[in-house]
């Protein structure tokens, strides 16, 4: 049994629960999954302004999923200048000074830091939630649920970051695992759950990825809460010489192609992991799509459940669709492996995915590609019509200093 470990000396009193504000990350290249949106598009566009699934980008998506939660006036997307053309049109219910826009891409480190910089000149007390935009997440109030849960967890703890944790369905060594550590006890609110973090671990390899799952560790979804001023102090602590040269190239537009490259998760969570807390994530499925594996494995799901969407059943709930995915497993086991059982679930994913989900990937391909034409063409058309205008990338950040 694990040791519970009080916190009371970290809960903050001082002020109320405040609505957070969310920081959008729509800065990536994409390039892993170019193929596949040349397929769709007519051209390599990065997979956050694709409509690979559904009616909706992925970036489209992430800000439908946050909407009831976050209102649009305290919601900054980190887009990239060369993506622009693309980015507006599906940023238009986003005011114009919270478009965030970067002259490149410098990995997740710089990205979070100069949303985080612009942030802090707005708001400094708020706390905010950082989402990528290249996730695939279904039971969208669930996920809201869950996010309120850590946004609760930060005013009750304000030195915190907290991070949602997945529950791993196999042992993928391309995401992030998180060890949750002694579960916290938060007085009058025995409903919150959640843990302190022992170790933060960055793409370990197939054999320890194999260890952290069979010992109950959590895939890190890059999806957290903080207070601003809490992490930038972190930051200054580990990183200040990356901090400062962000500063300076924010006050003068100029010297972005200087700034390195490093990854947010990599090169600095794995060294605050006693700073951290994980809210593990149920009743959600979540999906990095991060390659056109992880695409096929989606896709194969939806194939199996019979639907466009779909997501675990939450506990005690009884409808057909939820229990229709549960028995999946289970049913393909005994279809494509006699009568043996799968006991793991990359048993009968290994046996659907890579067959089966790529013809369904260019079925995907084949019906969308004519229909993202025809919405590409039409987004030209509005924004053209439109008197927006395009924000430079130093001057949402610099005027406000």
């Amino acid at each position: 049994m694990k040791a519970i470990r009080r916190l009371s000396s970290e809960i903050s009193v001082s002020h109320p629960h405040e609505r957070p504000w969310a920081l959008v990350l729509a800065g990536g290249d994409g390039k892993r999954l170019q193929a596949l949106t040349r397929k769709i598009a007519g051209a390599p566009i990065p997979k956050q302004y694709c409509r690979i699934v559904g009616d909706r980008s992925l970036l489209e998506a992430t800000l439908a999923r946050i909407l009831p939660l976050v209102p649009r006036e305290r919601t900054l997307v980190v887009v990239n200048r060369s993506h622009l053309e693309l980015a507006l049109p599906q940023l238009l219910d986003i005011p114009t000074g919270n478009v965030i826009v970067q002259p490149g891409n410098r990995d997740t480190g710089p990205g979070i830091v100069f949303g985080l910089l612009d942030l802090i000149a707005r708001r400094p007390r708020t706390p905010v939630v950082v989402l990528p935009s290249d996730h695939y997440i279904d039971n969208e109030p669930a996920f809201r649920e869950h996010v309120e849960r850590a946004t609760v967890l930060v005013d009750r703890f304000p030195t915190k970051i907290a991070l949602l944790g997945i529950r791993p369905t196999r042992p993928e060594p391309a995401f992030g695992y998180i060890e949750p550590g002694p579960p916290l006890v938060v007085p009058g609110l025995k409903w919150l759950r959640a843990s302190e973090v022992g170790r933060f671990h960055e793409k370990p390899s197939v054999e320890l990825a194999k260890h952290l799952r069979r010992s109950g560790a959590l895939w890190n979804s890059f999806v957290m809460v903080f207070h601003p001023s809490r992490l930038l102090a972190l930051l200054q602590e580990r990183r200040s010489a990356d901090v400062e040269h962000l500063r300076g190239v924010i006050r003068s537009g100029a010297g972005y192609d200087g700034v390195p490259r490093w990854n947010f998760s990599a090169d600095f969570l794995t060294k605050i992991a006693d700073h951290l807390l994980v809210v593990p994530v149920d009743g959600v499925y979540w999906s990095d799509w991060g390659t056109p594996e992880a695409v096929e494995q989606t896709l194969a799901v939806l194939q199996l459940s019979g639907t466009d969407t779909l997501y675990p059943a939450p506990r005690g709930a009884t409808s057909s669709r939820s229990t229709e995915y549960r028995a999946a497993p289970s049913a393909i086991g005994s279809r494509r492996m006699g009568n043996r059982e799968p006991t793991e679930l990359e048993d009968w994913e290994k046996a659907t995915v890579f067959g089966s989900a790529r013809r369904l990937l260019a079925q995907f391909v084949a019906t969308r590609k004519g229909n993202y034409h025809r919405r590409k063409a039409q987004c030209r058309a509005t924004t053209s019509s439109t008197h927006r205008k395009t924000p430079p990338w130093s001057s949402s950040t610099t005027s406000r200093r």
